[in-house]
């Protein structure tokens, strides 16, 4: 009896298991904010769960577009940011998270496709970014 129980735990231990990892590895698309004329919100942890991204459109003169996201380092939530400078109308950012802290994006105009798409990732050490070609 004591092993078909163990068994049965080790089986519901996978089985949740691999529902997180679908859950981190999911698709999303939000709308890109513009805060031109405004202010972009400050970061607060507090309000935010780990994987929260969040998209900006900064800037009067050129388009600066900020994408901040939420990670889980230690045992605190960690606030990071990049920013990618195009001439372009940006409307959405699709995103995927490939793992804990590797996030795969896509900023793009919905109505003419014009897409660029980023990588980043954030540790306790900073942020990084490159176009992921």
């Amino acid at each position: 009896m004591k092993k078909l129980t163990l068994l049965i735990n080790i089986v519901i231990l996978s089985v949740a298991g691999i529902v997180n990892a679908r859950q981190v590895k999911s698709k999303n698309t939000i709308d890109i904010q513009d805060v031109r004329k405004t202010q972009q919100p400050v970061p607060d942890p507090a309000n935010h769960k780990n994987h929260d991204v969040e998209a900006y459109r900064t800037n009067n003169n050129e388009s600066t577009y900020t994408v901040s996201f939420y990670i889980k380092t230690n045992d605190s939530l960690r606030y990071c940011a990049i920013n990618y400078g195009t001439k372009g109308d940006m409307d959405k950012v699709a995103y995927k998270w490939l793992d804990d802290t590797l996030l795969s994006l896509r900023l793009y105009n919905s109505v003419t496709k014009k897409e660029v798409k980023l990588k980043a990732s954030g540790s306790r050490s900073g942020t990084k970014m490159w176009i992921d070609e």
